[in-house]
């Protein structure tokens, strides 16, 4: 194809693509927000009082030294500090010998308070672990890693 009939093909594209009558001038070049369905997404005037928080008490916890083949367990506690029901979608672990319990069908209101159960098998995991749940919400923050270390002897 010669250089003349490609810079033409472009221009023709260029020209095509680039005006929607329908859109105001200042959103011309712009996605348009009905795209995009997030209900976290928060206009500029909004702050995130307008969604669930939930707060842990603490978000690592260190069992120390444990015999090799012990189980041993914690429980994660929160709170929703904020101003609408959470609630928890999902709490997966980067390992299956890490396995965390949680409510999965019950808002969390504002105000109320709970737990993700978390129990750990260290059979063949030997030396020092550091296991993450990841806890996946609709309230801020919307994703929320946990911990758990132990040092396997």
């Amino acid at each position: 194809m010669k250089l003349g009939s490609l810079f033409a093909l472009a221009t023709c594209f260029l020209a095509a693509c680039s005006d929607n009558p329908t859109q105001p001038e200042e959103l011309k070049g712009h996605l348009s927000s009905d795209l995009v369905h997030n209900p976290n997404t928060l206009t500029p005037n909004e702050s995130s009082d307008v969604l669930g928080k939930l707060v842990f008490t603490d978000t690592v916890h260190v069992f120390g030294k444990i015999k090799e083949g012990e189980k041993v367990n914690y429980a994660f506690s929160y709170t929703n500090k904020g101003s609408k029901d959470i609630l928890i979608f999902t709490a997966k672990a980067s390992c299956g010998c890490t396995i965390p319990e949680y409510n999965r069908d019950t808002p969390i209101k504002p105000g109320e308070s709970g737990e993700i159960k978390v129990s750990f098998n260290s059979e063949g995991k030997k030396g020092h672990q550091r296991k993450a749940i990841l806890v996946n919400t609709n309230g801020d923050p919307a994703m929320q890693e946990l911990f758990i270390e132990a040092d396997v002897y």
